[in-house]
């Protein structure tokens, strides 16, 4: 499904069947110390930042396999971004209190 260069003479190669792979991680996670934990397979991957609605792509498959506990939708957000666009026209304490308060507030 993708595949990333590693090294000169390695390549990382996702699992085969990585959906199944994931659940029976989770389940063997769960056998060995008793915790449910979500498994997600990925590769370089994307992210769509929710405020800016900025894509970041880089694998044509960005997660071929995880647990069900991961389906969703994410509540990030980017620093970055907000200090750019949201608060540009502020800096030092102030920038830091402007962030502070947005993201009490999402």
């Amino acid at each position: 499904m993708g595949s990333n260069k590693s090294t000169e003479d390695k390549v990382k190669l996702f699992p085969r069947d990585a959906e199944e792979f994931s659940i029976k991680l989770q389940n063997e996670m769960f056998e060995r110390v008793g915790k449910k934990v979500e498994v997600m397979i990925y590769g370089d991957g994307a992210f769509k930042d929710p405020i800016g609605k900025i894509w970041e792509l880089a694998d044509p498959v960005v997660s071929p396999g995880y647990t069900k506990g991961l389906e969703g939708v994410p509540n990030e957000v980017k620093l970055k971004y907000l200090a750019d666009n949201n608060f540009a026209h502020l800096s030092g304490e102030e920038l830091k209190q402007a962030i502070r308060e947005h993201i009490k507030n999402i």
